[in-house]
């Protein structure tokens, strides 16, 4: 690999460029080229972005490697969890992309050339994370259990393409907390590793079929209606605290007056009897722990009454 083909990723007259004369799979031609490191970092982002619209593509238009077909969103194991390490990981990209741009300022100010792989890998990084999102919210619209398999080797990919840029850093001795790409890296491996475990555990429950009590993958007895509107728990974290998924009823309402056959039926989950048998099985516990403790205070005091 020569020099020039690395031009418009590192910059011209980039200190980085002399490595890929003579390019060896070794310390001095990984460890410490920064250019390279980067590279490494952009590439499972940028491959996977590009499976990530494929395979959405091909199973938005082939409905039959669906396992449901259904406006319904039945979450995962870690659904929350996963939305928020997202979240959290959007804006540490995000802070990275403005880190990678003053960079290569500073540099533009000292009269030299950009360098672009300051700040690509992170909006490559940023705008493929956005994708897994995607991924992961129609995997569990559509129930395909094993889009997870996907989503594992992109973080597996991703973890490794962070590790790289975390051994070029201490190879340069950029290992300081007040160094802010060494914070961000570290930050970023970790949620990548939180959420590669998030992952693992949907594999073990859905794939693998460990741990699922009997549960059935078909869906639930009481959204086979036609006339079921109340998504609250099966729609997406994010929907379900801005409340998204309401905006047909307020729409509805803006145009006429709201009747009761426009709510549609309630949720399982929200009657009134499903509340009372649930609230009398917990009291029923509570009453027998209360016993238990009840007469263990008991006895002991009557012990301690006949000691004297």
């Amino acid at each position: 690999m020569g020099s020039d083909s690395w031009e418009w990723f590192c910059g011209v007259n980039s200190s980085d460029l002399h490595f890929f004369d003579g390019f060896a799979w070794n310390k001095d031609h990984i460890a410490n080229n920064t250019c390279f490191s980067d590279a490494l970092d952009a590439a499972p982002h940028a491959v996977f972005l590009v499976a990530f619209s494929f395979l959405l593509f091909v199973m938005g238009c082939c409905t039959g490697y669906r396992a449901i077909n259904t406006k319904y969103l039945l979450r995962y194991k870690g659904h929350a969890y996963k939305w928020m390490l997202l979240g959290i990981l959007l804006l540490v990209h995000l802070t990275s992309i403005i880190e990678g741009i003053l960079t290569d300022e500073n540099y533009i100010n000292g009269s030299q050339p950009t360098q672009p792989h300051f700040y690509l890998p992170s909006i490559t990084a940023f705008v493929a994370s956005f994708m897994s999102l995607i991924f992961y919210h129609h995997m569990e619209l559509w129930q395909c259990a094993s889009m997870s398999l996907i989503l594992m080797l992109y973080w597996t990919l991703a973890i490794l393409g962070e590790v790289a840029v975390l051994l070029n850093l201490i190879s340069l001795g950029q290992t300081g907390y007040d160094c802010m790409r060494f914070d961000l890296t570290i930050c970023t491996l970790v949620l990548y590793g939180l959420i590669l475990l998030l992952e693992f555990n949907i594999i073990r429950i859905n794939v693998c079929g460990c741990c699922q009590n009997g549960e059935s993958k078909s869906l639930p007895k009481d959204l086979r209606g036609l006339d079921m509107y109340y998504l609250d728990q099966h729609v997406n974290l994010l929907s379900q605290v801005t409340y998204w998924w309401l905006n047909w009823l307020l729409k509805l309402g803006y145009k006429r007056p709201l009747e009761m056959s426009d709510l549609g039926d309630l949720p399982l989950i929200h009657e009134s009897n499903y509340n009372h048998n649930r609230f009398r099985d917990v009291f029923e516990k509570e009453k027998a722990s209360f016993d238990i403790l009840k007469n263990i205070f008991l006895n002991q005091f009557l012990d301690l009454i006949f000691y004297f």
